[in-house]
Order: C-alpha cells, then structure tokens, then sequence
C-alpha cells in the first residue's frame, strides 16, 4: 500500500514495504535527488530534452520536467512504473513515461530484484516479460540523461550512441562496480565510450544537502579502485557512486575541483566509511 509523502519537490506516493528505502529518505525529509535536480538546472533549459533512464516513482523526473520543456521517463518494472505514472499524475507534470527498459539491442527481458527493500535496486535478466527498447530508436534528441540501470549503462550507451554523438547530452550516472561486472563490463570500458567521443569526466561531491560540487576525474579506473578498495580488490559488493559526462564544447557556466582534489576526496570519504564501520563494531560489542 502506498503512502503519499510530501516534499520540497512534491508529493510522492511509495511504498513503505516494498521501497522501504526511498520511503525512509522521504520520511526523514530528505529528497534523494536534490543535488541531481539542482545540478541538472545548471545544463538545461526551458528548451531542453531530458532523459530519465531507471526512472523509479519519479523523484528525478518530476521535478525536472517543471524547468525543461520535455522529459522521458524510462521504468521497466511493472510496480514502479504505476507508481510513476501516478506520482506524474498527483503532481500535474505532464511526462512521457515508457514501461520498458534500455539495452545495446531490442528485444526482450524480465527483472530479477536483488533487495527485498529498494524497490530500485533490480537488475534486467533474460526473459520475456519487459520490453527492451534502445536509445537511438526511442528518442531523437537529448539534452541531458540521467541513467541508474544497475550496471547496465555500457549497454544503454552502446544502444544510444549515436544520439550521444549528434545530441552531446550532458550525462549523469551511476558506477555501481559489482553491478557492472556481472553485466560483462568495466569502469575502463565506460571511460573509454566517453573519452573517445569528446566528454570530460567529473565526480559529483555533495558536500551539502542539494548540492554538488564538480571535481575532475581522468579516468574511472583509479577513481573506483580509490572509492571501493575492497570490492576493486577482492571482487564484493560495493556501494555505488555517480558520474558526470560533459561534451568538451559545453559552454555553460560552472567550475570543477582537479583531479587530485577528486582523489583525496575518494580516499578520505573511503576512511571515513570504514571509522564508521569500526565505531558501529566496537558499540555492538
């Protein structure tokens, strides 16, 4: 059943069981894509094209398309998409939602949930229940993406690189390391997708709630193995982290940190994640 959850942003419905989650972050205040929208409004504008790739109930898309002149949502799961649709609906956002997912070919597939509570982390899975579309036959313009696709973005690209080479979007997304090995793939191999058409690579750093700033990354190998250790070294799970892709070309207004200044942030956020992990420890003991 879901609860309708006021925020800074709009009103969300979510399911406090099946999303417990993203039902937490609303609860508490906390809209998780803040930053994500706010950076956004940076490269866009009232004429632009958005792309929501793993769209989810909403929480990015919704209160984008308020600023952007189009937005298409893209939601392969049955569940999630319903969600969307009526958080669209209960906002008065008028947004092209798609029930299907984004691949390197069409065809079709089936999504495979690997947490009980995030209904967001699911993974696309050989099957026959979801259609699977590719970017450069779904859309014929973007101005910028956002893509969470559970370590399938090498294959989205691969789908939609054509659009990115004519349209030069601006491109927000996820590295989620454990995700992209069991998909075939690697941080050198999106790097490579980008530097060889033109796009510099950031790592977005909230260093307050609805902000990001920007600090230059050259490749992802180093910057992954800097972040998640543990998992580059011994092949675990590892905590995703996002990127930021920007045409060489784009002339809009913003700065960005070095890329020693990304380092340093990767190692001191990697300690601190574990003092955090020791103290939690030693107080169960």
């Amino acid at each position: 059943m879901n609860i309708l959850t006021k925020t800074i942003y709009g009103e969300f419905f979510v399911d406090p069981v099946y999303d417990k989650k993203m039902s937490g972050q609303l609860a508490r205040g906390k809209h998780p894509n803040a930053a994500l929208v706010e950076l956004a409004r940076e490269f866009t504008g009232k004429e632009s094209v958005v792309l929501d790739i793993g769209a989810h109930i909403g929480t990015f898309a919704i209160p984008i398309s308020r600023s952007v002149a189009r937005v298409v949502a893209f939601e392969p799961s049955a569940e999630t998409f319903a969600t969307l649709k009526r958080n669209a609906l209960q906002n008065s956002c008028d947004i092209d939602t798609r029930n299907k997912a984004l691949g390197a070919r069409a065809g079709q597939g089936s999504m495979a949930h690997r947490n009980a509570a995030n209904a967001g982390a699911h993974s696309l899975v050989p099957g026959s229940d979801v259609a699977i579309g590719t970017l450069d036959q779904e859309v014929p313009r973007a101005d910028f993406i956002k893509i969470d696709v559970e370590g399938m973005e090498a294959e989205v690209f691969a789908g939609g690189a054509a659009l990115i080479e004519r349209c030069r979007p601006v491109i927000f997304f996820e590295l989620n390391l454990s995700q992209l090995r069991a998909h075939g793939a690697s941080p050198r191999q999106l790097a490579r997708f980008f530097t060889a058409r033109g796009y510099r690579l950031y790592l977005p750093i909230e260093k307050r709630e609805g902000s990001y700033e920007l600090a230059r990354v050259r490749g992802l190998t180093l910057i992954t193995a800097l972040i998640a250790p543990r998992a580059w070294a011994l092949r675990t799970d590892s905590a995703p982290f996002d990127i930021l892709a920007v045409p060489r070309e784009c002339k809009r207004g913003y700065c960005a940190r070095s890329v020693g200044y990304a380092a340093a942030y990767a190692i001191g956020n990697n300690l601190a994640v574990k003092a955090r992990r020791l103290t939690g420890r030693y107080k169960k003991v």
